[in-house]
């Protein structure tokens, strides 16, 4: 198992570091650059994840934050079809080695978590780093930013997760829904009211509007989106 997942993620950064760095890259430039001459009253991550609130939404006046969006759909395009490419190129001698499908299926679900936390923590590092040298580390502590990154940190990987489990599991049916399907839900989500929404947890204006229930909604369903994956995966051939 050891030998496969190391052959599986050897090919996986192979087709995603440029990608990765590139896209991440760019976007914190930008952000930094952007929002880093702002004057403002909430972290930089903060700053980032800012919307229209529901209220906006209801009276037609919602908007589409680019930063927001990018944020949210770039791992989509950092993983991309890349699984459907690996399997193409080694499944077939996994097999002949002994190994299952469902074994590569468990490792593409541990190289998605492992993206989305790298992509996730080279993102809160950046910014957490240009907002302590633009404030004081004790001003920092005491306005709360610190715990706005931890809790932020947490929901992000949350939805990152749960958008790149549907992105796969409908990428089965057409390659086309492995970008359309998340730019849909994260439009969706930006214009309409709906407080079950479980995207609205990473929207600053909605989230603290959104009940903890939400979050362990949430949870629970990368948890079944999980290990239908898996299941599925390892036990149709699918192309």
């Amino acid at each position: 198992m050891r030998r496969l997942f190391y052959t599986q993620a050897c090919y996986y950064y192979e087709i995603i570091k440029k990608r990765f760095w590139g896209l991440t890259g760019t976007y914190l430039i930008i952000a930094i650059g952007y929002f880093g001459r702002l004057p403002r009253r909430k972290s930089l991550l903060a700053a980032i994840l800012t919307g229209p609130d529901f209220e906006a939404a209801k009276q037609g006046y919602a908007y589409l934050p680019p930063f927001w969006l990018m944020i949210m759909i770039l791992p989509a395009f950092i993983i991309g079809d890349s699984f459907g490419a690996i399997q193409a190129e080694l499944f077939s001698k996994a097999k002949g080695l002994g190994f299952s499908k469902r074994e590569f299926g468990l490792n593409n679900l541990v190289l998605i978590t492992a993206t989305n936390l790298c992509y996730l923590a080279t993102i809160l590092i950046a910014l957490l780093m240009v907002d302590l040298t633009t404030t004081e580390a004790q001003g920092f502590i005491q306005s709360g930013w610190l715990t706005s990154y931890q809790d932020l940190g947490l929901r992000l990987f949350l939805i990152l997760m749960l958008l790149s489990l549907i992105q796969q599991i409908c990428g089965w049916l057409n390659r086309v829904l492995l970008l359309l399907v998340p730019i849909v839900a994260l439009v969706y989500t930006d214009f309409t009211v709906a407080m079950w929404n479980p995207l609205n947890l990473v929207l600053w204006p909605r989230m603290r509007l959104i009940g903890n229930e939400i979050v362990t909604l949430t949870i629970v369903g990368c948890l079944v989106l999980a290990i239908g994956y898996g299941y599925v995966y390892g036990k149709y051939e699918l192309k």
